[in-house]
């Protein structure tokens, strides 16, 4: 028969071996998060570099409101003054959004432990900047996709009429058919890719 207290000592033994398994798997499903964590990062910024025309959307708005100034100057009003309205209120709109999100972004990722050691609060913080991250950019692109979606097909009337004289309906068509739909496939692309980063960081 065995000694009871080996039996005890047996015992404690094996518990030890388990909370050691138990804590060496979650040290690796923690560095596995933190690791695709900062992979989504990595992605982020390439995103951010990749998006060539919302670096130049300042550009877009200022060429789209000279168009529009002119029309109205040139041509009469509904088209050139209805531009200058929906520029208007997409830049008031964009400005006191994006920078409200910035602001509550820049809050998230500085409350940020100086601690090194990576543990399940820690990784907590570090996914919750990161999504606040990936939904700043879902809504930025959501706000120029809209903006552009409307103005485009404006920005294309009025060139017709200044150039034509005058704004046929088949003109009209086909402003708002191509000022659209390249528009929403051209971020849609860039939506769905955040949308699934924010599924990877949940399931990570």
């Amino acid at each position: 028969m065995s000694n009871p207290d080996h039996q005890g000592q047996y015992h404690d033994f094996a518990a030890k071996l388990a909370a050691t398994k138990k804590s060496v798997e979650v040290d690796e499903s923690l560095r596995y998060a933190a690791e695709e964590n900062n992979t989504i990062r990595e992605e982020l910024k390439s995103l951010e570099d990749a998006s060539i025309f919302q670096n130049l959307l300042k550009g877009y708005a200022i060429i789209g409101g000279l168009i529009f100034i002119a029309h109205l100057i040139l041509e009469g009003l509904w088209v050139g003054l209805l531009g200058i309205i929906v520029l208007a209120i997409f830049y008031i709109i964009s400005k006191i959004s994006i920078d409200r999100d910035i602001k509550r972004v820049n809050e998230i990722v500085q409350d940020r432990n100086d601690s090194t050691l990576l543990n399940e609060v820690e990784l907590a913080r570090m996914k919750m900047g990161t999504t606040a991250i990936i939904e700043l950019k879902i809504r930025r692109f959501q706000l120029i996709m809209a903006m552009t979606v409307v103005l485009t097909p404006l920005i294309f009337m009025s060139i017709s009429e200044l150039i034509f004289g005058n704004l046929p309906l088949i003109n009209i068509g086909l402003s708002i058919l191509l000022g659209s739909i390249f528009w929403m496939i051209y971020f849609k692309k860039d939506i769905d890719q955040l949308t699934e980063m924010k599924e990877r960081l949940v399931k990570a």
